[in-house]
């Protein structure tokens, strides 16, 4: 469910009339970052914040910046 929501949110910021590139950006480095994980290997709750920011935040190899994680919070709040 977060990937499509990211993916739905990346298609809205892009058709805008002004897009936001900052947002845009963060979406789509969340969406890559979710791209990389192994669903059939991993069992993955995408509605805990924290253990979704902890397991992004591995992937990438450092902390999400307050961005990524706000939309994270934003989109799990929205689900």
């Amino acid at each position: 469910m977060l990937l499509y929501k990211l993916t739905e949110l990346e298609s809205v910021i892009q058709n805008s009339e002004r897009p936001n590139f900052d947002e845009l950006n963060t979406a789509v480095t969340l969406k890559n970052l979710l791209l990389q994980i192994d669903f059939k290997a991993e069992h993955i709750s995408e509605f805990s914040f924290e253990k979704m920011v902890n397991l992004l935040s591995h992937i990438k190899g450092e902390s999400l910046s307050t961005e990524e994680a706000g939309l994270i919070k934003v989109i799990l709040n929205t689900i």
